[in-house]
């Protein structure tokens, strides 16, 4: 997939700016804000001290536009990669969505009644319809977030590293923690997601057949079974959302609770450091800076955890129905896709 990895090419390249943006405010405070605050400059760990290596110290004019005008030029080119990326990325997820869509309900239209016996019409409802938008997100969002966040955190713990390598403790503690609370709620999760794509669908199927049904209830005055049976369904997919709460309550109450012990400990770390003078004022500011934007990495990647999870049940109805074995339709053919149209198959290979 040549646009899809493009796009994600385009994902990492806003990352780098976004990791590389605390280093030069690293400089600007060493070299600029402190002196000018009566502090000493000091030399830091930046990667970007080569931009003004061969400035004098004390010129802090000079120093400050040369850190201003790549500040600026990141914004810039953030921006720049910020479009190119979801621009890309949602092209090509709208057309393939489309196209599932369209297999979807060609296979609907060709299907014998021994396949569709299988299937109810909330079931078929659900599969032509929502299916297609959850695996488009499976593969435009989800996998685009995974390679941020993981890129995101490889890289800055590196450059925590740098600064001073016993930074890197917390951090590493809390993200095996919280990788340990996402697999312990994983199973239990997919049976959630499966559990509401299931009642949903019990439910589509009910008001299919109410509205369709409507002139026979009518006649038959049959409404208050209707609404009984309606109100059955709708309470039972209540009921399981409920308990979906309660599973992700638990879930992120722990990974809440390890991002705090993380923040709160790194930070009485860092003020140690710079307490006894391990680190600069604008070490210390790149590691807030590294520390937040971690833990907001840490939330983005349990967010994709539960969005993927989903999605993947999603994508698994789709795709067992597109390939379900259909011997009656195979025994008298089927009609021929519309000459020069792709499958959606063919899109994700």
């Amino acid at each position: 997939m040549p646009v899809q990895a493009v796009a994600i090419l385009f994902g990492l390249f806003r990352v780098v700016i976004l990791l590389v943006t605390p280093q030069v405010i690293s400089l600007l405070v060493d070299r600029v804000v402190t002196p000018l605050l009566g502090g000493e400059s000091k030399n830091t760990s930046s990667i970007f001290y080569f931009l003004i290596k061969d400035i004098p110290a004390d010129n802090y004019i000079k120093i400050f536009w040369v850190l201003a005008a790549t500040l600026l030029l990141f914004a810039v080119l953030f921006f720049i990669f910020f479009y190119l990326k979801w621009h890309l990325a949602h092209y090509f997820s709208l057309k393939s969505e489309g196209m599932m869509r369209a297999d979807a309900l060609k296979k609907l239209g060709n299907a014998s009644g021994q396949l569709l016996s299988r299937y109810t019409a909330g079931d078929l409802i659900l599969i032509t319809t929502k299916d297609p938008f959850n695996v488009r997100d499976l593969y435009i969002q989800r996998s685009q977030g995974f390679a941020d966040c993981i890129f995101y955190i490889v890289v800055a713990a590196v450059l925590l590293g740098c600064i001073h390598w016993t930074l890197l403790f917390l951090p590493l503690a809390g993200g095996i923690f919280c990788i340990f609370v996402i697999l312990l709620y994983k199973k239990r999760i997919k049976v959630y997601f499966e559990s509401v794509w299931r009642d949903s669908a019990t439910l589509s199927t009910t008001v299919q057949e109410s509205i369709y049904g409507v002139r026979t209830v009518a006649s038959f005055a049959r409404e208050d079974e209707r609404e009984a049976l309606f109100d059955a369904d709708n309470e039972r997919l209540k009921q399981t959302e409920y308990g979906g709460i309660e599973i992700f309550a638990y879930r992120d109450l722990l990974i809440r609770i390890a991002r705090v012990v993380v923040f709160l400990g790194t930070l009485a770390f860092v003020i140690w450091l710079g307490i006894r003078g391990q680190i600069t004022a604008g070490e210390f500011t790149a590691t807030m800076g590294y520390l937040g934007s971690l833990m907001w990495q840490f939330n983005s990647f349990v967010f994709n955890v539960n969005a993927s999870q989903r999605d993947f049940v999603s994508g698994k109805r789709l795709f067992d129905f597109l390939n379900a074995d259909d011997e009656i339709a195979n025994l008298y053919g089927e009609r021929s896709r519309p000459h020069g149209r792709p499958s959606a198959s063919s899109i994700f290979r």
